[in-house]
């Protein structure tokens, strides 16, 4: 294996684990949140658009932490995610 090949896993091994930090530090952040909702007795019709202010809330402060590349990787998860999320309905 080349230099260039390692130099690239460590990158993605580094950029999976980044990753793998925010997502786990959302959903504590959720947890706590719903938590939170269900102590206070907020509706629970209001629980997903907390719950969604709260994550595009995070999306933004880490894109304004990291800069340009991050930002792409960050923006192309979010557009595969979506993409997952709309596969079923445009029957792909």
């Amino acid at each position: 294996m080349s230099p260039t090949d390692q130099a690239l896993q460590i990158l993605t091994g580094i950029f999976r684990t980044v990753f793998a930090a925010f997502l786990s530090f959302f959903g504590l952040v959720e947890n706590v949140l719903r938590h939170l909702m269900e102590q206070t007795g907020v509706p629970q019709r209001l629980h997903g658009t907390i719950i969604l202010v709260a994550a595009v809330l995070f999306i933004v402060i880490v894109a304004r932490l990291f800069g340009g590349f991050f930002r792409i990787l960050l923006v192309l998860f979010l557009l595969l995610l979506i993409l997952h999320v709309l596969a079923p309905l445009l029957g792909i």
